[in-house]
């Protein structure tokens, strides 16, 4: 919470997160599948309670302070007036209650969430079921549009914003072409993880609509924010 707070303190124009479910249906906000790399606890996120992680989790790696977990809720309520781009890390199933809970704290604190996935049953599950909230592309139909687009083929996306990373295989692939026609098509382009000043105002030069870094008052700075 602490770095989102700051970010917002600087003024950027929205804020990326990750979503993880809890066996008490809570969604933590946390990158990684296991808690193992990164905290003082172990095994998957999912294998624990909300409650759990509330009382023994932290997030500092230095140990010098308790930093607790928070979830996608707390997040929304706070920062409801900036663009949130939240990525469901985890498909749950035909049964699943995620995407119906995600549209709900969605819906009740801000029209600026962007649902985002890399898997494509959550992404469609929440487009069938909540179609009034905004979704990305997942990485299969990034790929997809993106060949189709390269191949001079009509696409009619149903999604509103196409999350791209900054290199593919290495290779830049991002060009003014491809911005436009990701407009001509009505969504809007979004490039991660975009963290070098040079890119940033290639970006900006192409007309992309957003960076997503991991150093946002540079990218203030660079681009004039």
């Amino acid at each position: 919470m602490e770095a989102f707070d700051r970010a917002a303190a600087l003024g950027v124009d929205g804020i990326e997160l990750d979503l993880h479910p809890t066996v008490d249906r809570k969604l933590i906000v946390f990158h990684d599948n296991r808690l193992d790399p990164s905290t003082n606890m172990q095994g998957p996120v999912s294998g624990y309670s909300f409650r759990e992680l509330e009382v023994s989790l932290d997030l500092d790696p230095s140990g010098s302070r308790r930093v607790p977990p928070c979830t996608f809720d707390q997040v929304v309520a706070r920062f409801g007036d900036l663009v949130i781009s939240a990525d469901i890390k985890e498909d749950l199933g035909e049964e699943s209650w995620l995407e119906g809970d995600f549209a709900r704290i969605a819906g009740e604190g801000s029209q600026k969430v962007v649902a985002a996935s890399f898997f494509d049953p959550p992404m469609a599950r929440l487009r069938r079921e909540y179609p009034e909230i905004s979704s990305a592309a997942t990485a299969f139909e990034a790929l997809g549009w993106n060949l189709l687009t390269r191949l001079g083929c009509g696409v009619k996306p149903g999604y509103q914003v196409l999350s791209l990373p900054l290199r593919f295989l290495g290779a830049s692939y991002i060009d003014a072409d491809l911005v436009a026609a990701a407009h001509d098509d009505g969504v809007a382009l979004w490039v991660w993880t975009v963290n070098e000043p040079v890119d940033m105002l290639a970006l900006a030069e192409m007309g992309a609509d957003a960076v997503i870094t991991d150093f946002p008052s540079l990218a203030l700075e660079v681009l004039g924010g």
